[in-house]
C-alpha cells in the first residue's frame, strides 16, 4: 500500500505544470537576479561601513525594503512558470490526471481574477501617489509611486503567466476529451 501511494505521489509530482520560459519570465528572472545582487551589495557595503568606518547610511533600511518588495512581485511569474508554488499533494494524490488539470485550470482562473483586482488597486494607488506627489517619510524622500509601480509590473507579469497556464490547461482538457 505504501509503495502504491509513493508511486502515485511521484506520478503526481511529474504532473506539476510548468511552461517554457517566455521573454516576460526571462526578463523577470534576470531583473530578480539584479535586484538580489543589488540587495547583497547594499547590505555588504552597509556592514563594511558600520564595521570599518563607524558610519551607517540611513537609506539601507528603506531601499532594502523596497528591493525586497520588488523581488517578491517580480519573481511571482517566474515561480509560477517553473512550478515553484506549493500544491495540496494531499488532495492531488487522490485525483486523476484529468482532474488535476481541471483543478489547476480553475485555480489559475481564480488567481487571475484576484490578480486583476490587485493590478487595478495597485494602479490606482500608484497613480494617486504620482498625482499627489507622495514621498516617503524619511530624509531621503523617495517618491512612493516608484515602488508601487513595481508591484503593478510584477502583478501584470503574473497575470500574463496565468493566462498562459489557463490556455495550456484548456488545451490539455480538450486533448483528453478527444482521446476519450
Amino acid at each position: 500500500m505504501t509503495e502504491k501511494l509513493s508511486a502515485d505521489h511521484e506520478q503526481q509530482g511529474e504532473q506539476t505544470a510548468t511552461l517554457p520560459e517566455t521573454f516576460v519570465e526571462a526578463a523577470c528572472r534576470w531583473l530578480g537576479v539584479g535586484i538580489l545582487l543589488a540587495m547583497l551589495t547594499m547590505i555588504s557595503v552597509e556592514v563594511f561601513m558600520r564595521t570599518v568606518l563607524n558610519y551607517s547610511w540611513e537609506g539601507t533600511d528603506e531601499y532594502g525594503g523596497y528591493l525586497l518588495v520588488a523581488l517578491t512581485f517580480i519573481s511571482l511569474s517566474v515561480t509560477l512558470a517553473r512550478g515553484g508554488f506549493h500544491q495540496m499533494q494531499l488532495v492531488r494524490i487522490r485525483l486523476s490526471p484529468r482532474q488535476i488539470i481541471v483543478l489547476d485550470t480553475v485555480m489559475h482562473v481564480l488567481s487571475l481574477l484576484f490578480m486583476i483586482i490587485l493590478v487595478w488597486q495597485f494602479s490606482r494607488m500608484g497613480l494617486q501617489s504620482w498625482r499627489n506627489g507622495d514621498m516617503s517619510m524619511t530624509a531621503i524622500r523617495t517618491p512612493l509611486w516608484m515602488p508601487r509601480a513595481v508591484m503593478v509590473i510584477g502583478s501584470l507579469a503574473l497575470c500574463y503567466t496565468l493566462v498562459r497556464f489557463i490556455i495550456s490547461g484548456i488545451g490539455k482538457i480538450r486533448a483528453m476529451r478527444r482521446e476519450a
